[in-house]
């Protein structure tokens, strides 16, 4: 989603930025988890992708990958990447079935 899609998609009634690395996103930059919203009024959140667990606005073989070796025990999540594992969200463990929804939309089968 760029940000330009994002101002499209949800009705903020303030003005609002969105960085990355204390840079403001240009309209036609991609949203990353990681991210963080401004708005006008002081308050910020941090933005989690679903399936973006490398932070680069994409689901790619990459975020793929690090879900896999965290389902088999190998690698360990932060609590960003935590989030943006929980592709189903259903705020449950991470599990098989958020991998599946995963690879769904990284075949374009969402």
């Amino acid at each position: 989603t760029t940000k330009l899609d994002f101002m499209d998609n949800f009705e903020i009634k303030s003005n609002f930025s969105i960085l990355r690395d204390n840079k403001e996103l240009k309209d036609d930059d991609i949203i990353a988890t990681g991210d963080i919203l401004n708005l006008e009024n002081g308050n910020s959140y941090i933005l989690v992708v679903a399936g973006d667990i490398n932070q680069d606005g994409k689901i790619t073989a990459f975020d793929m990958a690090i879900m896999k070796k965290y389902l088999l025990g190998v690698r360990n999540l932060d609590e960003l990447e935590e989030l943006a594992a929980d592709v189903n969200c259903d705020n449950k463990k991470i599990a098989a079935m958020d991998y599946a929804a995963m690879k769904n939309i990284f075949l374009g089968r969402k």
